[in-house]
Order: structure tokens, then C-alpha cells, then sequence
């Protein structure tokens, strides 16, 4: 005759460490040996800045042909500060917002064509700006752009191909929100 359900189960408790299944050893001897001193994860935090930079274009460029604008930009490295970082930890930076202005307003931005902002190498963002273009914002590529972020200064890039010249030189304003995130030193 067996024994009841609850005699059986106070019997496997009442045995000996030595007589537990097989199984049952390798996963006490990993409780006991787990402790409390596991690695510091390090913490990341995210956070924006608002750049602004111009480009020049002058009074004589070549029309319907590709030109390409240049600007060296300081990296301003007082955000990082502020937010408890430094360059060699932000792990990525991507460009959330794009928009340019021109400061004449007789020069419009559908006059520059078809328009491409890089940062370094990479292309930032694009846009076709068709003629009576009043949307500014261009298309982003969500590229990361860490590497010239983390040096002192950066190329700013701004290829069009301008379907006519400006009367007088003209400035191109750039204004970019750059999406950072990096480790937090603990």
C-alpha cells in the first residue's frame, strides 16, 4: 500500500544533503556561491544641445552646378560639462533637427536647389527645395555623428546647386539640435 501524498513530500525534506537528486547540488552550490559583488553598471544619460553656424554664399557662384559651402565649427564643450560628461565618454550623437535661413530674404532657400548637410563625411540631412520652398526643415539621416563631436572643432558642410547667384553675398544660417547620449561617471 503507498503512503500518502504528505508523508511522501516530509520524507524528501527529512533527507540528507547527500541523498538530493543529482540535479539539485550544482544549483545550491550556485546560491551559496552568489554574491553581493557584482560589477558597477555604468549609467547613461541622454541630453540636447542647439547649435547654430552660417555659411557664405558669395556674390559669384556657379549656377546649376554642385557647390559646396564650408564652415569650421568650434565644438562647445561646456554642454558636456553641464551635463557631467566629457567627449571621450559620449557613446552617440545624432542630429534631431535641421533648418536653414538665408538673412536675405531676396535670396530665398529654393533658390540653392537641391541641398545636403554633412557633418565630417557624413550626410546629416537633405532636401530638395523645389522652387517657393517655405518649409525649412530638412530631411534627417539619423546618422551618428560622434567622432566630430568629440573633437574640437568640426566641418560643417552645406553642398547646393543654386539655380542663381545672391545679388550681395548672402548667409546661409544653420541651426541643428544634436541628440547625445554618453556614460555617466559614477
Amino acid at each position: 500500500m503507498s503512503r500518502p501524498k504528505s508523508s511522501r513530500l516530509k520524507s524528501i525534506f527529512a533527507l540528507p544533503v547527500f541523498a538530493l537528486p543529482i540535479f539539485a547540488v550544482p544549483v545550491l552550490l550556485l546560491l551559496i556561491s552568489c554574491g553581493t559583488d557584482y560589477p558597477v553598471v555604468p549609467q547613461n544619460i541622454s541630453f540636447n544641445v542647439d547649435r547654430t553656424f552660417t555659411f557664405s554664399v558669395p556674390a559669384v557662384v556657379t549656377i546649376n552646378r554642385d557647390t559646396t559651402l564650408v564652415s569650421t565649427v568650434a565644438t562647445d564643450t561646456e554642454a558636456y560639462d553641464s551635463n557631467g560628461t566629457t567627449t571621450s565618454q559620449l557613446q552617440t550623437a545624432r542630429v534631431w533637427s535641421l533648418t536653414l535661413v538665408s538673412d536675405d530674404e531676396n535670396y530665398t532657400l529654393d533658390k540653392l536647389g537641391t541641398v545636403t548637410v554633412l557633418i565630417g563625411g557624413d550626410t546629416v540631412a537633405f532636401d530638395p527645395m523645389p522652387a517657393g520652398t517655405i518649409d525649412t526643415t530638412l530631411t534627417l539621416t539619423q546618422k551618428d555623428i560622434t567622432k566630430p563631436m568629440q573633437s574640437s572643432t568640426f566641418t560643417a558642410s552645406l553642398v547646393c546647386h543654386p539655380s542663381m547667384a545672391p545679388p550681395n553675398a548672402a548667409t546661409i544660417t544653420c541651426a541643428m539640435t544634436v541628440i547625445y547620449s554618453a556614460y555617466y561617471p559614477i
